[in-house]
């Protein structure tokens, strides 16, 4: 339901506001259309997520310590930066995707070793995190990506 007030119908000023908004943002939520969220929290994540992974390794943490997070990161990270850079809409789709990929240039980055006769998997996990890192990188030079539907952003929205 709309209400229309007749009352006071004389012009305002306008009042400057001066906002920060990120390229592709609209000027009326402030840029922060994706639920406040900085757009590059994710490839910074990713980024940062590598140099640590391989700290854990290099250092010879504990077994128990350091388990999880490489698992985690072989898992998911070098797939999932691949991914963004097709820039999907859907998160979910994006993260499956992501997920599958990580498996298979895991997979991809062993059987090279082996054929080359340089097993290590030390090798193996920092070819992954040079991989995760150069397109975490191209990310986020790239910067935001436009927000809407796909027909939107191709200009064939009304």
């Amino acid at each position: 339901m709309v209400e229309v007030s007749m009352e006071d119908e004389r012009p305002r000023p306008a009042r400057a506001r001066l906002r920060l908004v990120r390229p592709g943002g609209d000027a009326n939520t402030g840029g922060h259309d994706d639920g406040g969220r900085l757009w590059y929290s994710t490839p910074l994540l990713l980024l940062l997520s590598g140099p640590v992974v391989l700290a854990l390794i290099l250092l010879d943490a504990p077994t128990w310590i350091r388990v999880a997070p490489v698992l985690a990161y072989i898992a998911v990270v070098p797939g999932l930066a691949c991914v963004r850079l097709i820039r999907l809409p859907e998160r979910l789709m994006e993260v499956l995707l992501g997920v599958g990929l990580s498996f298979a240039l895991g997979v991809l980055v062993a059987q090279v070793m082996i054929y080359l006769h340089v097993w290590s998997p030390t090798l193996g996990l920092s070819t992954l995190v040079v991989i995760a890192s150069l397109t975490g990188t191209l990310e986020l030079y790239r910067g935001p990506h436009a927000t809407g539907t796909p027909g939107e952003v191709r200009g064939e929205g009304s």
